[in-house]
């Protein structure tokens, strides 16, 4: 590294008339002035520079004033800070866009593969709803409680995801009913069948079954009526349960059919 430093020569000599002035002739200053020879000269020529002071006086040669200026400041990055320093932004960086690339990915993965399409009706991560929008970072499900969910689509990679229509209007929707062991069980059935089937809401191109399975728990004997049947559309899904669940228990109540009550445990082993 090569220093500059800055040679400030001043040449002080008396004048005829006694007065201290600056002469005009050229002085080389001494090399230590500059290491690589290069210097400036300030000749003051202007009489009244300088005051006729008894100092001035006395000088009979001249004086040479040298002002050293500071080396230019300098400094060296060594290649393995630089290394080190690539290599941790390059881990950080990683690490905060492996989410994103996974989740980009996956969403290319389902557009092609198809598991769901807008309008769906899912059930992924204990959220039910309408698939509303699926991008290449996530999918927008609309819940029934009219809350918008936002999944990263990296999350569909790993997880099951249940699917009620797979792109068709209609679904199948599933109702329960449960009567006591004792009651008209047939009665019973054809209640139900008969509240779907009347439903403003039902897809009346696909069947409507009624299955019965007797359910023993720990004091409790109970009938279960379960109902498969196909709402129209999806967005009456809701509409179409409470539809069929009032019609049944208004006919329950009118047939004189009960529900399952609680039993003692002594009873229970009688049965």
């Amino acid at each position: 590294m090569v220093h500059h430093d800055v040679c400030v020569v001043v040449h002080i000599g008396e004048s005829a008339t006694g007065s201290a002035t600056a002469t005009g002739r050229e002085y080389r200053p001494d090399s230590r002035c500059d290491s690589v020879g290069r210097h400036r000269h300030i000749a003051l020529r202007d009489p009244g520079c300088l005051d006729a002071t008894p100092v001035a006086r006395r000088l009979r040669r001249p004086v040479q004033l040298a002002i050293r200026c500071p080396p230019a400041l300098s400094f060296r990055i060594n290649q393995t800070l630089l290394t080190l320093i690539g290599g941790t932004a390059a881990v950080a960086i990683g690490f905060a866009l492996k989410d994103l690339v996974a989740s980009f990915v996956a969403g290319i993965t389902i557009l092609l593969d198809q598991p769901f399409q807008v309008g769906d009706r899912v059930e992924f991560g204990g959220y039910y709803g309408d698939v509303t929008a699926i991008g290449l970072r996530s999918v927008r499900l609309q819940t029934l409680n009219d809350n918008t969910v936002t999944i990263p689509n990296s999350k569909f990679l790993s997880d099951i995801t249940s699917s009620g229509n797979y792109g068709a209007l209609d679904m199948m929707v599933l109702m329960d009913f449960h009567v006591a062991i004792d009651q008209d069980i047939d009665l019973a059935r054809c209640i139900v069948s008969e509240a779907a089937l009347s439903s403003r809401y039902i897809f009346l191109d696909k069947p409507v079954v009624v299955q019965v399975n007797q359910l023993l728990m720990e004091n409790l004997i109970s009938v279960r009526l379960r109902l498969k049947a196909y709402v129209l559309d999806t967005r009456h899904e809701g509409a179409f349960e409470t539809d069929v669940n009032l019609r049944c228990l208004r006919a329950f109540r009118e047939a004189g059919i009960e529900a399952p009550s609680l039993l003692p445990a002594a009873n229970l082993g009688q049965r």
